[in-house]
């Protein structure tokens, strides 16, 4: 018997109502009022690459929309908040990154994939530098199960993470105006930031809690069921898992930089909930399912109608200085 939670994973017009929720939510947050085409366009754009890691790779074993559509509701929930053009472009990169990334695997081309996958963590560094600390992790993170990291792949690497700065480098030069550049790796290596929670708010506490939740239902679901899924599906679903961690793990340390993390952490999380969704069909899953719809439109909705979520915490005590 298919369950609430199997009709609308397998449907057809899920990717749709969650769009046309998704529509409904950014024309209340001020779509047109405050401008934010911007933001908008680009997680539209994120909506679709989405759907294109799913199909290309087959990271589901059945037909569905559900990867897409959970990231799209789990995107959402930022709206809100303050999710603007910057996290937004970030999470777009990110989405591409992996896109490119998942095309290295037994890919004679995979040099020329790797170059592209981090050339656009490297362009994402333009807007939130930070980003930069990501590209070793995820060299090594995802050289075993994707790809061989030879001399070649090692270069392509430092190559895509060089060349934007190769690029702006010498404009700001000619322009006579070096400083923004100086600033801006300033922020990578400034550690004031760690520790620091003065600028967390309601709203980033409660995603947070929610996507670890949501995480934490998909990682288990995954252990149990992996060994139904392909050798390729499940190194990519690995790779999710891996990520997700390091992210949980980064935002509680640097908390400073959780309104760019969150959406990215969004990215690796989403597949693992889509996975549980569409692959369980029990009454305590649908039962979960129900509940998690329920929390995720709730919260969406009180951050676009309400300013409580965007309540500071008031934890500056926690605020710790690394001289």
């Amino acid at each position: 018997m298919k369950r609430f939670q199997n009709r609308v994973a397998l449907s057809r017009f899920s990717l749709a109502l969650a769009s046309l929720f998704g529509a409904l939510v950014w024309l209340a947050a001020g779509l047109i009022s405050r401008n934010m085409w911007i933001p908008f366009l680009l997680m539209a754009l994120s909506t679709y690459l989405m759907a294109e890691i799913n199909n290309r790779n087959a990271l589901i074993r059945v037909r569905t929309n559900m990867v897409s559509s959970a990231f799209l509701l789990l995107s959402l929930m930022g709206i809100g908040q303050n999710f603007g053009a910057e996290e937004a472009f970030v999470q777009l990169c990110f989405v591409g990154f992996l896109l490119a990334i998942f095309h290295t695997y037994q890919n004679k081309f995979a040099v020329a994939y790797i170059f592209y996958a981090f050339l656009l963590i490297s362009i994402s560094s333009l807007a939130f530098v930070q980003m930069l600390w990501f590209v070793p992790l995820l060299a090594c993170l995802l050289s075993r199960p994707l790809y061989a990291l030879s001399w070649k792949g090692i270069s392509a690497v430092v190559l895509a993470t060089v060349l934007p700065y190769w690029i702006v480098a010498p404009y700001l030069v000619y322009m006579g105006d070096i400083e923004p550049l100086i600033d801006h790796f300033d922020d990578l290596i400034d550690t004031e930031s760690i520790f620091d929670y003065s600028h967390i708010t309601v709203g980033m506490l409660i995603e947070y809690v929610i996507l670890v939740i949501f995480a934490g239902i998909g990682w288990i679901h995954f252990i149990r069921t992996s060994y139904k899924d392909k050798i390729r599906t499940r190194m990519f679903l690995n790779a999710f898992v891996a990520i997700s961690i390091i992210l949980m793990i980064v935002i509680p340390v640097a908390p400073l930089f959780a309104e760019s993390l969150l959406p990215v952490l969004i990215v690796s999380v989403s597949p693992l909930v889509a996975h549980f969704i569409t692959l369980t069909e029990t009454r305590l899953s649908n039962i979960t399912f129900i509940i998690m719809l329920i929390l995720v439109i709730s919260v969406t909705i009180i951050g676009v109608s309400t300013d409580w979520l965007q309540t500071p915490l008031g934890l500056d005590r926690i605020h710790i200085v690394i001289e």
